[in-house]
Formats: structure tokens, C-alpha cells, sequence
């Protein structure tokens, strides 16, 4: 049975991610540097991606547009987090109703953004 959820990204009681250790959001794309993620003036990430030879060529990139591509997916993370928490509460169900799959994989990946998967 589909059973709606108290938590919703415009609901006063959310949980806006209280339960993660991760840096609090919002995150962004540098203006200075396209593929460098921060959060209020901390470094996330850089979203770089190395040449397919090894470590001898660390600083050669495979595509320029695509490690920026990367880089405004993680800067959405924490978003996409909460949004993902909302639509799981949402859309809790139980295996053999028309929503389980949906649930199941909110349920998966947020566990993997836990670092429990």
C-alpha cells in the first residue's frame, strides 16, 4: 500500500539532510574555476578526469566538457539529496505496489549517499 510521508522539501518539519555528515549545501561551480566544487568558500571537489594512461599523465584531461558536466552534478547533490529524502517519504511503499521500485532505488541510493551501501 502507498503510504504518504510527513517529509517534503516545502514541509517546516523536513529534515533538510539532518541526518548526513556531509558539508551542508548549497554547493557550487567556481566561477573561476569551471570544475571546482565549493560550499561557502570551502572546496568540495575537483571534478577532473585523468587521461586513461596512468598516474604518469595526472594532468592531461579526457574531456574538458564533460569534467564540468561532473562538476554541476555534485554541486547539486546536496538538493538532489533532500529532494530524493522527500519523494522516499513520499512514496514509501511495500513490495508489490506500483511504486516499490521507485521507493527501493530512492532507498538504495540514499543509502549509498550515506555511505551505507
Amino acid at each position: 500500500m502507498l503510504q504518504l510521508g510527513p517529509r517534503s522539501l516545502n514541509h517546516p518539519g523536513a529534515s533538510d539532510m539532518d541526518d548526513t555528515s556531509f558539508t551542508r549545501g548549497p554547493w557550487a561551480v567556481s566561477k573561476q574555476k569551471a570544475r571546482r566544487v565549493t560550499a561557502g568558500g570551502i572546496i568540495i571537489c575537483n571534478a577532473v578526469l585523468r587521461n586513461k594512461g596512468g598516474p604518469k599523465h595526472k594532468t592531461e584531461l579526457k574531456d574538458e566538457h564533460e569534467a564540468e558536466a561532473n562538476a554541476a552534478l555534485i554541486a547539486a547533490a546536496p538538493e538532489l539529496f533532500a529532494a530524493c529524502q522527500a519523494a522516499e517519504d513520499f512514496c514509501a511503499a511495500e513490495p508489490g505496489d506500483p511504486a516499490y521500485s521507485i521507493y527501493r532505488q530512492l532507498h538504495l541510493a540514499l543509502a549509498k549517499a550515506r555511505g551505507e551501501a
